[in-house]
C-alpha cells in the first residue's frame, strides 16, 4: 500500500507525459529489496524498467508487462 500510496503521489502529470519520478519511485523501492534495475530507454522522462527476479529452482517462468501511466 506504500509503494501505491508513493506512486500515486510521484508528480506524473500528462501531457508533457513525464514519468520521472514514478520511474524514481519505483527504481528506488526495488533497489531497496537488493534488486538489481536496468533503465532502457534515451529519454529520463520516459524510461524503462527492467528487474530480474531469480529464482533457486530451473522451471517455469513468471513475466510481468506493466506501465507506470
Amino acid at each position: 500500500i506504500a509503494l501505491l500510496a508513493d506512486l500515486v503521489a510521484a508528480k506524473s502529470e500528462n501531457p508533457p507525459a513525464d514519468a520521472a519520478a514514478m520511474i524514481d519511485v519505483l527504481s528506488d523501492w526495488l533497489s531497496r529489496r537488493g534488486l538489481a534495475v536496468e533503465f532502457v530507454g534515451d529519454d529520463p522522462a520516459a524510461l524503462n524498467i527492467v528487474c530480474a527476479v531469480r529464482g533457486a529452482r530451473p522451471g517455469k517462468h513468471v513475466i510481468f508487462n506493466g506501465h507506470m501511466d
